[in-house]
């Protein structure tokens, strides 16, 4: 089925066209043919990466684009909500995309203009909790990977949200579904059409390896084997995938639908693997290294992974070129000082980078996580061994998975992992570069479009035009670089041309100078009639009719069918009595075999169907250019309604005050074959107005000039940056002349450029195109209530944006190759200032970072280009792409090796994942902390006012169409509701939310954590009132570790129990709450909640993170996510406070928990408070500052600035004086600064 048959707004079509999707596959097909697009309810349950998004992209842009109602977009994952906003706002620019997650207290009425909302489950249900208007406006909820459902944490969410939003909208209904053996049932539940696919774009060999033998199973490739045993610990690995982790392969390793395969005991294929190192892992790591390929080892722990990276990292160094382990090194320094001070667990990792191996798991801080998927994407570290946590939506391209452990630990012993999660365990694939002809692209596009496009590269200085080879897709903490050629959003780790060496953009500094690469290696020279809309016509094209008739021996009727032309008028267009449909005449040029030249020659009169004709050149010309200029600055398309008439006319306007520019305008105008009025409105001020809706129209749909008032909309169309650099410059000499300014004073040694704009879309892309020919600019802007032109003030009331150039060498090359009107810029000899300033002439081929900002986590993409693996930004910054020379391509077929660890197990992995199928997805809805939130948000939220409605609405979930019997949850949700009452959440005589009820739900806590919460709280409030002293930070940081949102808490091992527990009786006195006698069954969960506290409590101690990880066997990853935690309790807590109005007179409680919020957040003493509310000044700088006497504004206002360059820095210690009101800050440094 064809994109463009579908019935959906054309420019729509030819977006999906451009992007590279022109067919559905059969899923997509399938489901439009199933009622897609006619609002059916529908479940779609294919292999991932089988373009279920572009189904739900389908249905989006059905409901939204055509139909005006909102969609709702509902992911597992905030990364995954980011990924798609950053697709859907690109692809979508008609429509207002916009993203919820998070814990934030809202009820997200900004929501309201929303087209698309792209939001986590949970955030939706939070939502949902404060009744927003907005969603009765929702027409579609995709819901995608539906399947998590079966996942303990987020599934019940999920349903509970799918079956509240079913209730009380009419909406479609689209689930995105992996491969499952009950989606039927889930279809039932949701009373939709079942959509089922095995299509997935790669051929998946699986195999088991035992004693040096790779056995495959219904598949027809080779592989190598896989791995290992070893001792392993009971650290299991605490992912949230529900047995469906979405981890996918280069081209989708790891999907394969089971569920036609039957059992075979007999292989297809063998492979043997050489036992050169005593352990199956290492082995088939060998042989993989062998094939030029990557691997991946997933195993069932922490520990187990970091084993298995110890030992490949032996096998991984021996295949490292010198140059690739010079990389290493600095990506290995790069995860080892991750933290400032190096941990044991950032040494071990580093350690083994530099072999070309690594680690991955929750534990790893995230900025280490992504350097090494980094790394791994660039073809430098060779195997990663890994817990199933990768899987769960990291996407790394590997040809070869080995799944050493097919158990894992569960606090139940070791049971075999989901088959769901053994098939998901595969991956995947965005950014705006330049064409090999200088155009721009968006890098996204390429990618998803898988766009083999030839971009622009250079090799040693000379540019060439390289092909795209293979594309790659991740999240990844962006930042955003503006440089004195543009901005541009990059990731941390992506490799920067600086001077002599690439460099990490995340290892930049303002005023770091960046390779600069103008110009391009063809250009486009477009023939004008191409440009022309189709309802126009050609004059005196009779001899081309003519001679059509004549060569193919046609009648009038066969001529007019044949071109699409009226057949009563032949007669009229072969005598040039009337003019021909330029459709009709480009047809017949191309069919009498003439080129395009020809053709152009041939056309050069053009008109509308009741306009003036227009002369036109074959090509675009220098003066049309400046024409284009002139007029996208200081003139205007000007339309005119004649309502008697019913018709609009279009007229061309410039306005200005110079007599040359109108002189230059008029000519241009004239050459065209079109007359011009003009006018002297006052003295000096003339206005020019040609008459002339075609060639009005071709300046707005080609070149983008927009018609009436324009000057906030202005944009430099992309078919300029694709242009001959002297039709560039032609067109920049109209833009100087309409907006531009030239200052030069020999005697102060300044010469600037000026434009102005109020488009800040216009400069930016202004500063692109002057890079373009190698010009260096930089930019700023100003909010103007008035503007003096001429000596009059006019009104404005906006934000003015000003592009520079003030660069000698710029100035020159724009010297040379511009010749503007209004003023003459002069060229600057480098003789000049040669002998003393040879850096400035070297320096023209680099420009200068001037500001960094980190913009957040999105979705970003990558590209492979072949040769020289460089390509080139819109900015003209020279960027390494992921791969290198000779790195493994992503394959079109992949293997899944599984190890059998004992000569039982092989049947058992043959029977249950290769040949098995995938497990049932099932409802967790019975659990009681889950009963207790939604039960609290359905009565809080008045959705259920009475006993009878609350189990009602139960019975409609998918648990209650599961199973059939609501007995076990109605039971449940009866003795919630008690529950609910006696923590006074509820009210006792009716089915109603008190209003610390309602302020609960709102906050999405566990009533059973706000209930302990305030009674702690009020506790705390009368300890205030009478004895301050009875209250220490140590008693909210016990508070939050005894809530549910907060487990688990840290395991206390016997040879430290005896230790905590005395800790824990020596802190009794401060504790809120009574602490269990020591033979009590509680005992041992407060001693655990006590070691958690006194973790938050070196924390915020300042002890050294290494330390803190000895002491209390905690991950960096795991304390960055407990302090995540603790913070959103710390605000409900205040919340609560102030709900239940529970405070002293002077706020005492609640000023506590905003101190001890502040130093969880960066891991303070209190006396580090005053200094940390600045910008840029963390624990580590803070401290440095309060221990040499600098400890609050006034010292800060007082320190000598060399002393606070030494302490934090330059760049920092300017920001911090600026903070503080210090603008004018003497740096010895820059003393030139002040004679500039």
């Amino acid at each position: 089925m064809k994109v463009e048959n579908l019935d959906l707004p054309e420019d729509l079509k030819q977006k999906y066209t451009d992007s590279g999707i022109t067919d559905l596959n059969p899923p997509q097909e399938k489901a439009v043919k199933t009622g897609l697009m006619d609002g059916e309810d529908m479940i779609v349950a294919s292999p991932t990466a089988s373009g279920k998004t572009f189904i739900a992209e389908l249905a989006m842009a059905n409901k939204s684009q055509k139909q005006g109602k909102t969609t709702v977009y509902i992911v597992p994952l905030k990364a995954l909500a980011a990924e798609k906003y950053q697709d859907f706002t690109e692809r979508y620019e008609d429509l207002n995309v916009m993203m919820s997650v998070g814990k934030e207290d809202d009820s997200g009425d900004y929501l309201e203009t929303a087209d698309i909302v792209i939001a986590t489950s949970e955030k939706l249900d939070s939502m949902l909790r404060h009744n927003p208007s907005w969603i009765h406006q929702i027409g579609l909820v995709v819901v995608d990977e539906i399947h998590l459902l079966t996942s303990p944490n987020r599934g019940p969410t999920l349903e509970v949200t799918i079956t509240r939003l079913r209730d009380i909208l009419d909406f479609q209904l689209l689930g995105l579904s992996a491969t499952i053996s009950n989606s039927d049932e889930l279809a039932e539940w949701l009373n939709s059409e079942l959509v089922e696919s095995t299509y997935r774009p790669v051929e998946l060999e699986e195999g088991i390896y035992q004693q040096n033998t790779v056995e495959f199973y219904e598949g027809d490739g080779n592989t190598e084997e896989t791995e290992h045993e070893g001792e392993e610990d009971n650290d299991a690995e605490n992912d949230d995938s529900g047995g469906n982790a979405g981890f996918s392969t280069g081209n989708e390793l790891l999907n394969e639908d089971k569920g036609e395969q039957e059992t075979d005991e007999e292989a297809d294929e063998e492979l043997f693997i050489e036992d050169k190192h005593g352990r199956p892992t290492q082995n088939i790591v060998e042989n993989t290294l062998d094939m030029e390929k990557q691997c991946i080892i997933f195993c069932s722990s922490r520990k187990g992974a970091e084993k298995e990276s110890d030992r490949c990292a032996k096998v991984t160094k021996e295949d490292l070129t010198r140059q690739e382990k010079q990389e290493l090194e600095e990506i290995a320094d790069d995860i080892e000082n991750a933290l400032g001070n190096p941990t044991s667990q950032c040494k071990r990792l580093a350690k083994n980078v530099r072999k070309g191996a690594a680690y991955h798991h929750a534990g790893l801080l995230q900025s280490q996580k992504e350097t090494i998927e980094d790394a791994f994407k660039q073809g430098l570290i060779r195997s990663i061994s890994a817990t199933p946590t990768l899987a769960a939506g990291v996407n790394l391209p590997a040809f070869r998975v080995i799944l050493r452990d097919v158990k894992r630990y569960t606090g139940n012993g070791m049971d075999f992992i989901p088959v769901l999660e053994y098939e998901q365990m595969c991956l995947p694939f965005d950014q705006e570069i330049l064409l090999e002809d200088g155009s721009r692209k968006k890098i996204g596009e390429i990618v998803e479009g898988k766009n083999s496009v030839s971009v622009l590269s250079s090799n040693e200085g000379e540019l060439e035009g390289k092909t795209v080879t293979d594309f790659f897709e991740r999240e990844g903490v962006v930042l955003e670089l503006e440089t004195e050629t543009g901005k541009l959003e990059i990731t941390e780790e992506h490799p920067v041309r600086v001077r002599s060496e690439w460099k990490e953009a995340g290892e930049l500094n303002e005023g770091d100078e960046v390779k600069l690469v103008p110009g391009s290696v063809s250009s486009r020279d477009p023939y004008l009639y191409e440009m022309f809309p189709e309802d126009c016509y050609v004059e005196n094209s009779g001899e081309i009719i003519r001679e059509y008739k004549q060569k193919f021996d046609l009648k009038d009727s066969e001529i007019a069918e044949k071109l699409d032309i009226s057949e009563s008028t032949i007669y009229h267009y072969k005598e040039n009595k009337k003019a021909c449909p330029i459709q009709g005449i480009i047809q017949a040029c191309e069919e009498l075999g003439f080129s395009k030249l020809e053709t152009a020659e041939e056309i050069d009169k053009i008109k509308s169907s009741y306009g003036n004709s227009i002369k036109i050149p074959e090509n675009l010309t220098e003066d049309f250019m400046w024409l284009l200029g002139i007029v996208l600055t200081d003139g205007n398309l000007n339309r005119y309604e004649d309502k008697r008439e019913g018709s609009t006319y279009t007229s061309i306007r410039v306005f200005n005050t110079n007599e040359d520019i109108i002189d230059k305008s008029k000519s241009v105008f004239k050459g065209l074959g079109l007359n011009c009025y003009e006018e002297e409105r006052e003295e000096g001020k003339y206005r020019l107005e040609v008459g002339n809706t075609l060639l009005a129209k071709l300046m707005n749909t080609v070149f983008k000039i927009p018609y009436g008032k324009k000057s906030q909309e202005t944009k430099i169309p992309d078919i300029i940056f694709s242009l001959d650099r002297k039709l560039q410059a032609s067109f920049i000499e109209g833009i100087f002349d309409g907006d531009g300014s030239y200052y030069s004073n020999e005697n102060k040694y300044k010469h600037r450029i000026h434009f102005s704009s109020s488009s800040k879309e216009f400069i930016y892309d202004l500063q692109n195109l002057l890079a373009a020919l190698g010009a260096k600019s930089r930019i700023n802007s100003e909010y103007r209530e008035k503007v003096n032109i001429n000596g009059e003030d006019y009104d404005v009331n906006k934000t003015i944006y000003y592009l520079r150039v003030r660069n000698k060498n710029s100035i020159n090359k724009l010297a040379e190759l511009l010749n503007p009107i209004k003023a003459n810029i002069e060229m600057k000899e480098y003789s000049d200032y040669h002998n003393s300033n040879e850096h400035r002439k070297e320096k023209s081929g680099y420009t200068e970072i001037l500001d960094i900002q980190e913009k957040g986590t999105k979705k970003v993409y990558d590209i492979e280009v072949e040769g020289n693996h460089n390509y080139i930004t819109s900015s003209r910054l020279l960027l390494h792409n992921c791969g290198r020379a000779g790195r493994p391509k992503y394959d079109d077929r992949g293997e899944a090796i599984t190890l059998a660890k004992n000569p039982g197990m092989k049947n058992e992995i043959l029977e249950r994942y290769i040949q098995g199928e995938p497990e049932k997805i099932q409802s967790k809805l019975a659990a009681e902390p889950i009963l207790r939130m939604h039960t609290l948000s359905l009565v809080a939220s008045r959705y259920c006012t009475t006993e009878n409605e609350l189990l009602e609405f139960y019975r409609k979930t998918f648990y209650a169409h599961q199973y059939g019997t609501m007995d076990e949850v109605d039971q449940k949700v009866k003795q919630v509701i008690q529950q609910l009452r006696s923590y006074e959440f509820l009210e006792e005589d009716e089915m109603k939310a008190t209003e610390t009820g309602k302020r609960v739900s709102e906050l999405y806590i566990d009533p059973d954590s706000a209930h302990s919460m305030i009674e702690n709280l009020e506790k705390a409030k009368n300890l205030k009132e009478s004895d301050n002293r009875s209250v220490k930070p140590v008693s909210y940081l016990f508070m939050l570790s005894n809530t549910t949102e907060m487990q688990p808490s840290p395991r206390v091992k016997d040879k430290e129990f005896e230790e905590i527990s005395q800790a824990l009786m020596d802190a009794e006195k401060y504790i809120l709450e009574p602490v269990p006698e020591e033979w009590d069954m509680e005992f041992e969960s407060f001693v655990e909640n006590m070691k958690n506290s006194l973790m938050m409590r070196a924390w915020i101690s300042e002890l050294d993170e290494e330390r803190i990880m000895e002491k209390y066997n905690i991950a960096p990853g795991g304390i960055r996510s407990k302090m995540q935690n603790a913070d959103w309790l710390l605000y409900g807590a205040k919340e609560l406070v102030r709900t239940k109005e529970m405070d002293t007179e002077n706020n005492e409680v609640q000023n506590d928990l905003k101190k001890l919020r502040l130093r969880l957040e960066h891991g303070i003493k209190e006396e580090l408070l005053n200094l940390i509310k600045y910008d840029q000044i963390g624990r580590v700088r803070a401290r440095k500052l309060y221990d040499h006497g600098i400890r609050d504004q006034e010292d800060i206002r007082e320190v000598n600035f060399e002393k606070l360059k030494k302490l934090i820095g330059k760049k920092t210690g300017k920001k911090l004086k600026k903070q503080v009101g210090e603008e004018n800050i003497f740096d010895r440094e820059n003393i030139t600064d002040y004679f500039d």
